[in-house]
């Protein structure tokens, strides 16, 4: 073993003991929560079962006064319709609370004739629950799948 590699070993023992490493003791920080829930249809209302959803949240600036959402990603969540086009997502995270744009992508299943799309600028707050009623924030789409 050469001195530079005993030196390299014997920092990493030492740093794997250190206390800046330890757990913070006390109670874990709530999570921020948000949920996203709606339908997916035809323009003649039919459900369309199978699509696929893909939800971002983009951290945005409250003080943005932007009508379109910002072109980078966020942390996304995926799901799937039900047989009756309706889906959940659930953003639920610790961390900061943040103001954010919603942007909801929807793929039609293979073979269905639909076309995917986009439904982007619905600002939202990215926050924790109501410390007294325990209400979370929600927002409800119903999002049309066109030939």
């Amino acid at each position: 073993m050469t001195q530079t590699s005993a030196l390299v070993l014997a920092v990493l023992a030492s740093a794997s003991i250190a206390p800046a490493l330890q757990q913070p003791h006390g109670p874990p920080r709530p999570s921020n929560k948000l949920i996203v829930s709606g339908t997916v249809h035809t323009a003649q209302h039919q459900p369309v079962a199978r699509a696929r959803i893909v939800a971002d949240l983009v951290r945005v600036d409250r003080t943005d006064t932007a009508l379109a959402c910002p072109q980078r990603q966020g942390g996304h969540r995926n799901t799937e319709s039900a047989a009756t086009g309706q889906f959940e997502v659930v953003f639920q995270s610790p961390g900061p609370q943040f103001d954010a744009c919603l942007v909801v992508a929807v793929f039609a299943p293979s073979g269905s004739g639909l076309k995917d799309t986009v439904v982007a600028g619905q600002r939202v707050r990215f926050q924790l629950p109501d410390p007294r009623t325990h209400e979370v924030s929600t927002v409800h789409l119903d999002i049309v799948l066109r030939q």
